[in-house]
């Protein structure tokens, strides 16, 4: 059974827990984000994961609320309508976070997005060898930037850029008709966010890691790709439209709660898709949908996004059951792949609403009364046996929310399947303080990952005001099944072991080779390829490989070296047709001239390196080298390499690959670790 990991800090908000495809917790604390990672198996105890103790979790925090003044510009009063001393003087604590979907961060993993009192959208990552976490971009500046040639008017200007929500879209995966596929976008998706800002504008914008973003001031670029306005929300039946006092409540509606839904696609012409999602709004206390249409020209060398935002007309879910209910979120999609139906959860107060239509109209302009169903779900403890007091004790509005499909059929709420760890947490606050039982907890966030779920806990006094030092602080991570019928889990879900049989590594090898070797997909000729690569492919084809077609491609690439350098190939060509054999070390005649930019050199003592295995090389004089995972040449200096987190296979690091290793190299190595942006041999994410 996993243990609670324990904290001494009190979070800043609700959904304060998040974790990321890679298994990341990332908790907001006031100033500080505390970021809580599963250690792997030791080397001396490979047989178990790390269960769910201090000692098992590499926990790091960094301060959230450090921003330069280009990162957070000094804002002089404004005026009534425009300026807020709440968001302006704040101390800049977290009010929001969440981990991005796989792909955007470097080694294809996850950004962090902090959302702070200030109202600034920040994104972080781990930096450097010792993975120092740090701002890598603000989504605020790529609003000013938008907004700054389109608005007069500072003070407009400046709730145009603060943000109030924000949300990651699932990952819009383009649709391939390739088993395999070597481009990013149908691997990872086009990652895309949803953000409100102060002005109650939903934007949605496209990130993206910027190519040799290690010498690059802006690692992230973050572009507007439309903007849709709110208007009034379906109006409260208390409050007169036409009153001064509506008027005022006008100015300070707020969009505090937003989630995307899941995409659906359907094919527009030949090789043409179009993506639809639906992005819930709570504005006020009103529910708004917003329908997002993006279309995908895939006959394109990159793919062409272009998102087509509309906001959906006013009657959409414009019904009574649903206008009569006061919204307060959290909000949460439900679909999986192939279902009929899509289901939005929404908070309201003292219960849950369930909306519930169908894929067709899900993705129709405007979705009428009649294609939905609705639900509600009140939440209420009913009065107790022999007491005086009959009426029923409604719940404080939801939290946090979080979905999971089960086989069963649940008709009936149930306790959740963290309780009996919350209880006995309880239950030790109540002996240490001597409360007599009068102890309460709180939930102040949900997260999930591989079928695990974690909630963030606190305890309180149930009988007293609470007064509580910072010294007394104390969130508790508890750890369950996804429902009460599940078994504990007795570890954390760690990356699996990898697949390091020879079938897998010759099946990922043979892709590898075959993509680098393949005349008409890399096309020699018309752009700088990397004759050291090519080389080293080919050489490797024919010291390990026995496909003939690898050992063909092998052949093919020594002719075109050979009579395009003017180089001497006739041993390695021969030897295309004995897989197997060895590729002895040049001699220092055949290392100048166009020899040197095809062979290998010992940096050490100038000799050559011979060819016997792809996993390392050795000169005539002796000296050894590990072989790059990927580029297949010796890595022959320190600071050189990344290393595959789960295998340890190590790689060149392309943010150290610049032109003084040649415009061919870096190229081609650039354009390979964009493709094999995972270890070409279990499957694994890189660290630096």
């Amino acid at each position: 059974m996993l243990s609670p990991v324990q904290l001494h800090v009190f979070p800043s908000c609700y959904s304060s827990l998040s974790c990321s495809a890679d298994g990341e917790l990332a908790l907001a604390a006031g100033e500080y984000v505390h970021v809580i990672t599963p250690k792997g198996p030791s080397k001396e105890n490979t047989s178990s994961a790390p269960t769910a103790t201090s000692s098992n979790w590499q926990i790091t925090r960094f301060r959230a609320n450090v921003f330069t003044n280009k990162e957070w510009p000094t804002i002089l009063p404004q005026d009534r309508e425009n300026f807020s001393i709440g968001a302006e003087q704040s101390n800049s604590t977290v009010a929001g976070l969440a981990w991005s979907p796989p792909g955007l961060a470097k080694h294809r993993r996850c950004i962090l997005a902090v959302l702070t009192t200030n109202l600034i959208l920040s994104f972080y990552e781990a930096v450097g060898p010792q993975a120092k976490w740090t701002r890598v971009a603000v989504v605020n500046e790529a609003l000013r930037s938008y907004f700054g040639p389109l608005i007069s008017t500072s003070s407009l200007s400046m709730r145009k850029s603060h943000i109030r929500s924000f949300a990651w879209s699932p990952p819009l995966l383009v649709p391939s008709s390739e088993e395999t596929t070597t481009r990013a976008e149908h691997r990872w998706g086009i990652p895309l966010l949803t953000v409100t800002n102060d002005d109650n504008d939903v934007i949605f914008l496209r990130a993206q890691r910027s190519i040799g973003s290690a010498r690059n001031s802006n690692p992230y670029s973050i572009e507007v790709l439309s903007l849709t306005p709110l208007h009034d929300p379906v109006g409260n039946n208390r409050v007169a439209h036409s009153s001064i006092f509506a008027s005022a409540v006008k100015t300070r509606l707020k969009s505090l709660s937003i989630s995307y839904g899941p995409w659906l696609f359907q094919e527009s012409g030949e090789g043409d898709w179009a993506a639809v999602s639906n992005v819930a709004v709570v504005y006020g206390d009103k529910l708004k949908i917003i329908k997002q249409s993006v279309k995908l020209c895939l006959d394109m060398e990159d793919v062409n996004v272009q998102p087509k935002c509309e906001m959906s007309s006013e009657t959409t879910l414009c019904s009574h059951d649903i206008n009569n209910h006061n919204f307060t979120g959290p909000l949460q999609w439900i679909y999986l792949d192939g279902s009929a139906e899509v289901h939005l959860c929404a908070g309201i107060r003292a219960g849950m609403i369930v909306v519930t239509a169908s894929c067709a109209a899900y993705k129709a302009s405007a979705i009428k009364p009649e294609h939905i169903k609705v639900q509600e779900w009140p939440f209420y403890n009913e009065p107790e046996e022999n007491s005086q007091d009959e009426r029923s004790r409604h719940w404080e509005s939801i939290g946090g929310c979080l979905t999971f499909q089960t086989t069963q059929n649940a008709h009936q709420l149930s306790s959740p399947p963290w309780k009996s760890q919350v209880d006995e947490i309880c239950e030790r606050f109540d002996l240490d303080h001597d409360l007599g039982g009068l102890v309460s907890a709180r939930v102040w966030g949900l997260a999930s990952y591989r079928g695990l779920v974690m909630a963030a806990v606190t305890r309180h006094p149930g009988d007293r005001i609470e007064y509580r030092t910072s010294l007394e602080d104390l969130t508790a991570i508890v750890f369950s099944g996804a429902n009460s019928q599940c078994d504990e889990p007795g570890s954390f879900p760690t990356t699996p072991e990898p697949n390091r049989s020879p079938d897998a590594v010759h099946a990922k090898r043979k892709a590898l080779l075959g993509y680098v070797l393949d005349a008409k997909r890399s096309k020699y000729d018309a752009r700088p390829w990397s004759q050291k690569i090519l080389y080293a492919a080919a050489c490797c084809a024919v010291v390990e490989s026995h496909e003939d077609t690898l050992l063909w491609l092998a052949r093919k690439a020594f002719e075109w070296l050979s009579s395009s350098t003017g180089l001497d190939l006739t041993d390695e060509i021969s030897k295309c047709s004995a897989p197997g054999s060895t590729i002895d070390a040049k001699s220092e005649t055949q290392l100048s001239g166009p020899g040197l930019e095809v062979f290998e050199k010992c940096e050490v003592c100038s000799s050559g390196i011979s060819w016997y295995s792809a996993h390392e090389g050795q000169c005539a004089e002796g000296h050894l080298f590990v072989r790059c995972g990927l580029s297949l040449l010796c890595l022959q200096e320190p600071g050189l390499s990344k290393f595959c987190s789960v295998c340890d296979t190590e790689y060149y690091s392309e943010d150290v690959i610049d032109s003084s290793y040649g415009v061919e190299f870096q190229h081609s190595y650039l354009s390979l670790s964009d493709i094999f942006d995972t270890c070409v041999y279990c499957g694994g994410k890189f660290r630096s």
